[in-house]
């Protein structure tokens, strides 16, 4: 009697719980983004013949005023723990995807993950005459000369 009172008050629980969520209002794409820690901007599709890369460089880039154009390709990041996020580019129709280390990137820099920050721009800011955009800055709390900035690129033929 013990073992089926038990799955009883299992299933009531779990009852109980679909019913909360089911009466309650619907996510919106900002809380599922916010739940699932997924950074994510809309951007210009690139001209023919180009396509958006992701890349973390080392330097700490001169930043303009001037935002980039939102459109209708898409770049995202999400955190998947262990220092990685998990990228997917979407232009043209077609979409890449792949893991990126803002701590570890590029290959043969010193590596800055013991102890770093990223901060996310709200919208990509251009960087020289919008072939590259800054979508992040990722900073040493130990080494204040160590600063990254994770861009989406412009790669040219």
């Amino acid at each position: 009697m013990n073992h089926v009172l038990r799955v009883l008050t299992l299933a009531v629980g779990l009852s109980a719980i679909g019913c909360v969520a089911a009466r309650g209002p619907e996510l919106s794409s900002a809380e599922i983004a916010e739940i699932l820690q997924i950074k994510a901007w809309r951007i210009l599709e690139p001209a023919n013949g180009h396509e958006w890369s992701l890349e973390v460089v080392t330097e700490a880039p001169t930043v303009s005023a001037r935002l980039l154009e939102q459109g209708s390709a898409l770049v995202s990041l999400r955190d998947i723990g262990s220092d990685e996020y998990e990228f997917v580019l979407k232009q043209r129709g077609a979409h890449a995807s792949g893991t990126v280390s803002l701590c570890r990137e590029p290959e043969g820099s010193a590596s800055i993950c013991e102890s770093y920050s990223v901060e996310f721009e709200p919208t990509p800011r251009c960087l020289e005459a919008c072939s590259r955009a800054l979508l992040a800055r990722v900073e040493s709390t130990s080494d204040t000369n160590n600063k990254r900035g994770c861009c989406s690129c412009l790669s040219r033929p």
